[in-house]
């Protein structure tokens, strides 16, 4: 524990006050599309009728909270305690950050469960999940989730002004 704590403070001198690193760093979180098109349906691959939770929902929260997180240098380095951190900060509305830890538990919970009905079927677990293979109450949470973290994914944009940089 010492010893990270020496490397995080040696980093953060080196950083300094670099706002282009963490615009940089912070890009990655809008990389990837949120697998919701118009009308909110559910956009899934072509070649199997499945979103990837990971790429479109989890990753923008985990690597926009750490993002946030280096810049604010704040010692969590679990992604719900972070968006607790960043909340009493008041870097964004607390209610926002509730939503957020809500939205990361259940598309995680969503990615374990197919991962689980996968192996129970004799298939290769991964980050894919059917929306159909859910029932109509979860696919609403699930469209709703994909708001939350679009949501999110602009907030993190303006933050770090990533339509400033290529």
């Amino acid at each position: 524990d010492n010893l990270l704590r020496h490397v995080k403070d040696h980093m953060y001198r080196l950083l300094g006050d670099h706002r282009s690193f963490y615009s940089q760093f912070a890009k990655s979180t809008v990389a990837f599309e949120t697998p919701l098109g118009f009308f909110t349906n559910f956009v899934v691959e072509k070649d199997r009728d499945e979103l990837d939770i990971k790429k479109g929902g989890i990753f923008p929260i985990v690597h926009g909270i750490r993002s946030l997180a280096l810049e604010y240098r704040l010692p969590q380095t679990n992604t719900v305690d972070r968006i607790t951190a960043l909340s009493q900060r008041n870097l964004f509305n607390p209610s926002f950050g509730i939503e957020l830890i809500e939205v990361f538990t259940y598309l995680s919970t969503l990615r374990a469960e197919a991962g689980l009905r996968k192996i129970r079927e004799g298939r290769t677990q991964d980050n894919y999940l059917n929306p159909k293979e859910l029932n109509k109450i979860q696919r609403e949470v699930l469209r709703d989730s994909f708001k939350i973290v679009n949501e999110f994914k602009k907030f993190i944009g303006y933050h770090f002004k990533l339509s400033m940089i290529s």
